[in-house]
């Protein structure tokens, strides 16, 4: 997929959350990747995001360093220009990335 913004879900233990960010990432107005970052995750937020494999990134680790190593970790999985966090009891509206990236030009700074 050819985009230059990617949303960051950094995720352990939401499962009863996670569905919703999910959503709310891939239906955006605005193409964009989707990566979830899963820390050590024990309860179904694995099986939640292996229904989306078709249209997520998700990494998966058995080891729950942080939430600062799993953010880091989903940054570095990024290869777009732009990253948006959207935290695993967070959700967007579906216009929220169009509307932001027509703030972005060679003068902005964020």
């Amino acid at each position: 997929m050819e985009c230059d913004v990617s949303i960051l879900i950094p995720t352990f233990n939401r499962g009863h959350l996670i569905e919703r960010a999910i959503i709310s990432s891939i239906t955006q107005s605005y193409k964009c990747k989707v990566i979830v970052c899963d820390h050590g995750s024990t309860d179904n937020t694995k099986d939640i995001c292996q229904k989306y494999s078709n249209k997520i990134e998700y990494i998966c680790r058995d080891i729950d360093y942080g939430i600062h190593f799993c953010e880091l970790e989903s940054l570095l999985a990024a290869k777009t220009q732009y990253v948006h966090f959207c935290f695993d009891d967070d959700w967007m509206h579906y216009k929220f990335i169009e509307e932001c990236m027509k703030l972005m030009n060679k003068d902005t700074g964020i």
